[in-house]
């Protein structure tokens, strides 16, 4: 049983080119809503982003959804944070986890998180946090 569940879902050659298709239009998404996102603009080009969980492995099916992590540099959490806080996006004094949804549908989140965040839990060899999709 848990093999054909296993091979419904892992990348193989069969849905390679989906796989690549999905990972295409996240990369659209990533430019065009977030990067270019009026709150997020002034900072574009001092983020990085990283796409984790189940669709950066390959492991995608019907329910799995789209994480985005957006790594910035300490200094300028607070003000990316406090921007989505004014306009009513996220909650104040909340972490930073917005919505996304693809063209196609296909859903999922992104989240703002420090560089020492990322580094903390690198050091640590803590990282369950990154790792949040369940198969």
């Amino acid at each position: 049983m848990v093999k054909s569940v296993l091979s419904d879902i892992l990348l193989t050659p069969d849905k390679t080119q989906l796989h690549s298709e999905l990972l295409e239009e996240i990369g659209q998404y990533i430019t065009q809503e977030i990067l270019n996102h009026p709150l997020m603009k002034e900072e574009s080009q001092r983020v990085s982003i990283l796409l984790d969980g189940s669709t950066a492995l390959g492991v995608v099916d019907e329910q799995s959804d789209v994480d985005v992590i957006i790594i910035c540099q300490d200094e300028y959490y607070s003000s990316i944070n406090h921007r989505f806080e004014q306009a009513g996006l996220i909650p104040e004094q909340s972490s930073f986890f917005m919505d996304l949804r693809l063209p196609s549908g296909k859903s999922g989140h992104y989240t703002l998180h420090k560089i020492s965040e990322i580094k903390a839990a690198l050091m640590s060899g803590n990282m369950e946090w990154l790792w949040n999709a369940s198969i």
